[in-house]
């Protein structure tokens, strides 16, 4: 008997490894990501050397660039710190999740090329699209993967099971990413600053608690 039980445990843990690996590989991806966002600055500094400008200089031609490289750096430490909520919970991976974390990835590495197109002249619907879309797309997947956890027994285990209030939070950002790109596209003139309609995330989470209750 004692042997045939770690038979089964074996194979479940080859049908069902743990979440270590992939959660490493996740993190230095998203390091990676972060790290890349700088390289634009830099080729600016050096450029500000040729043209012998000074700090000060670069600073006032670049502050834009700067403005941009902290938010994009705190956005993507965001998703981060919500993947690490969400995987906290999760004790044995599935191939969904595992496919769903890829797509995840996937829209991750894509932000600082979105990011940089920001740069290419006067603000369009396709530079808002691609940026905002992209934020939107991670908080999708983002939100299938909680959904997941949160659903599936396999995947949490014997750990505790994702709940209303951390999916609500999850599912809010989505929502408001995907407000922010109809009214950035919809209204002339407001561009980027339709994402300040994320402030209003906390009231979002809230309301979707309740419903979310009845759901897991």
């Amino acid at each position: 008997m004692r042997s045939r039980a770690s038979y089964t445990r074996r194979m479940d843990a080859e049908q069902h490894p743990g979440p270590e690996r992939l959660t490493a590989y996740t993190d230095a991806v998203v390091a990676i990501v972060q790290t890349l966002l700088i390289l634009p600055l830099l080729e600016s500094v050096s450029d500000a050397r040729t043209h012998h400008l000074t700090a000060g200089q670069w600073l006032t031609e670049n502050s834009d660039s700067v403005i941009w490289f902290g938010m994009n750096f705190a956005l993507i430490w965001s998703f981060w710190a919500l993947h690490h909520r969400i995987f906290d919970h999760v004790q044995h991976l599935t191939t969904p999740l595992q496919s769903i974390n890829a797509v995840w990835m996937l829209g991750i590495v894509f932000l600082p090329v979105s990011t940089a197109v920001i740069g290419l002249g006067q603000t369009d619907p396709t530079q808002l699209a691609l940026y905002i879309g992209t934020l939107l797309f991670c908080s999708l997947m983002m939100n299938l993967m909680a959904w997941q956890v949160a659903r599936d027994p396999v995947i949490s285990g014997a750990r505790p099971r994702l709940q209303a209030p951390q999916l609500a939070t999850s599912f809010a950002a989505a929502l408001m990413y995907a407000l922010a790109l109809v009214l950035a596209l919809s209204i002339p003139g407001l561009g980027y600053l339709a994402l300040f309609s994320m402030f209003l995330l906390p009231l979002v989470a809230r309301a979707l608690t309740s419903v979310l209750n009845r759901l897991v």
